[in-house]
């Protein structure tokens, strides 16, 4: 058998799996599962290292016990930390969205990272539902599983606490929806934007809300256009949206109100006055005075990173931001290798002619660019995450590059053209089993600061009794290898971590814990060294 009978064959079976919607996407949610599943199997439950993820694993958990915000703990000056709010109540500071996955996640099964996995399995339906709005079945089952390689089969989301599955989801919703409304309006598909809307309001809203703008506006153009269902939009898609976000806003205004006492008032915007004096936009001058810090970490991540990060950030502004984006957008979402699929985009004009509106390439398109201009004016340093809510959009422009690359209107070139596409494609899937492969003998070779932390937590389970350990650390020690994080309920759980203040201070929380085993953890001892309260007072 020749190789081009086989490629048509596989064709024909691609075709044939594309025109079922439902069956192929679940196969490739099914399929990232299982790669998850492999991929843990073989490196273990993974550790929350950065802050970030850190702080979103205190918020899961304290959703898990069934609040929204725990009440400040008397000794609360010991457990303060990055990210994590103590007044005017305990809870962290990012927004509760992708939290909520993780307690759905740790009430289910015990761990946070299966709402990882369950965030993980939406967004793949969710950008299967955005590309099959806009292109073809056969390109669309393409842009789904591309998306699936990165995020399901690379697992850098699948396997992290950071969150960007669930604003990749929302980003999705409102892309796919605002197509199918401007085409055939159902009450579902009016639910669909509502719900995406809220996820971006849940996890990402700044950003959502840049990514937002070009489909709501497309939306609206719509609506004034004279159509067939443009009197369907407005009975039943329309209110079927508002439904559903009143309801997620209303929701978070509460949570807002629990937490921070103003339903306006984000708690990450109470934390940023708390803790830092760096402003968030670039236009913004510092607040002054700064923060009064209790501990010399925290005030050292403020004066090293934040503050000196926020200053590079603006003398380089704007080139040296764009420059940190551009190389985010490159190398997280689309490697060297999927740039490729830009020059196909060269053809997108005869696409429109045959099959494809041109809002299939400015919608996306725009999008993407608002999220960019969104996050180059803020001080915060550029990372992949960030970018989150334009994922689909990213890929979806990817998808019709490379259907650019393969059109009819190449003449005696399509057959080549399409030979490099299925090159494209496969050499980029062998890059991410690749790329994910390294992962895992990285975690499994690992001697970072938090695989000693795991080693001393599970020493310490492994013994009888509950136990309070004192982290020291020495006046050079890494402000990102933070080991003070505790649970919802600190007075109950197996192992409380604090900090060490002063001698006094410290002698009141020993008593306060006095029935549990008292520790003192040198962390940044090579390694770090576990020993009695008794000896750390004779020392």
């Amino acid at each position: 058998m020749t190789v081009r009978r086989v490629a048509r064959r596989l064709a024909v079976v691609w075709r044939r799996a594309a025109h079922r919607p439902v069956t192929a996407v679940g196969f490739l949610v099914t399929i990232s599962l299982a790669c998850v599943l492999a991929f843990t199997a073989a490196t273990g439950l993974p550790e929350p290292e950065a802050h970030d993820e850190l702080s979103q694993v205190v918020m899961a958990d304290i959703f898990a016990h069934g609040h929204l915000c725990q009440t400040t703990h008397p000794f609360w000056q010991h457990f303060e930390t990055f990210h994590v709010l103590s007044q005017p109540c305990y809870q962290g500071k990012y927004p509760p969205g992708p939290p909520l996955f993780m307690a759905l996640g740790q009430v289910v099964t015990g761990f946070p990272i299966a709402g990882v996995w369950i965030s993980l399995a939406v967004m793949i339906m969710a950008v299967g539902y955005a590309m099959y709005a806009w292109l073809p079945s056969r390109w669309a089952l393409l842009g789904t599983a591309l998306v699936t390689l990165r995020f399901g089969v690379g697992v850098d989301w699948a396997h992290s606490y950071w969150g960007g599955t669930v604003a990749a989801a929302g980003g999705a919703l409102v892309l796919g929806s605002v197509k199918w409304l401007t085409a055939r309006p159902t009450a579902r598909d009016g639910a669909a934007l509502g719900f995406g809307l809220v996820l971006l309001a849940l996890s990402r809203p700044y950003e959502g809300l840049a990514y937002s703008l070009s489909p709501m506006v497309f939306l609206a153009w719509r609506l004034c256009q004279p159509w067939p269902g443009r009197g369907r939009l407005w009975r039943a898609g329309l209110p079927s949206a508002a439904v559903v976000i009143a309801a997620g806003i209303g929701w978070l205004g509460y949570y807002n109100w629990r937490v921070t006492g103003f339903p306006t008032t984000l708690p990450y915007a109470v934390y940023e006055r708390a803790y830092s004096a760096t402003p968030l936009f670039v236009w913004q001058e510092s607040r002054s005075p700064g923060p009064v810090f209790r501990h010399q970490e925290m005030a050292r991540f403020e004066r090293e990173f934040t503050i000196a990060g926020s200053a590079r950030t603006r003398a380089g502004w704007p080139r040296q931001k764009l420059i940190v984006l551009g190389a985010a957008l490159r190398f997280f979402y689309l490697t060297p290798l999927l740039l490729l699929a830009g020059v196909g985009l060269i053809f997108t004009r005869s696409l429109w002619r045959a099959s494809l509106p041109a809002a299939t390439v400015f919608l996306p398109a725009a999008s993407l660019a608002t999220v960019l201009a969104a996050s180059s004016v803020a001080m915060w340093s550029a990372s992949g995450r960030y970018l989150a809510p334009a994922t689909v959009s990213i890929f979806l422009l990817v998808t019709v590059g490379l259907a650019g690359l393969s059109h009819r209107r190449l003449g005696p070139l399509r057959s080549w053209m399409a030979a490099a596409v299925a090159v494209i494609v496969i050499v980029y899937a062998a890059s991410v089993l690749l790329m994910a492969a390294r992962h895992a003998i990285d975690l499994r070779t690992s001697t970072a600061w938090w695989t000693a932390k795991r080693d001393i937590r599970e020493q310490l389970l492994r013994t009888d009794g509950a136990d309070l350990v004192f982290v020291r650390y020495v006046p050079s020690h890494s402000t990102f290898q933070e080991w003070v994080y505790n649970g919802s309920d600190i007075d109950q759980q197996p192992i409380v971590w604090a900090r060490e203040i002063d001698p006094e201070s410290d002698a009141r929380l020993r008593a306060y814990f006095g029935q549990r085993k008292a520790w003192v953890v040198e962390a940044d001892e090579a390694p770090p060294r576990l020993m009695s309260w008794q000896r750390r007072e004779r020392e």
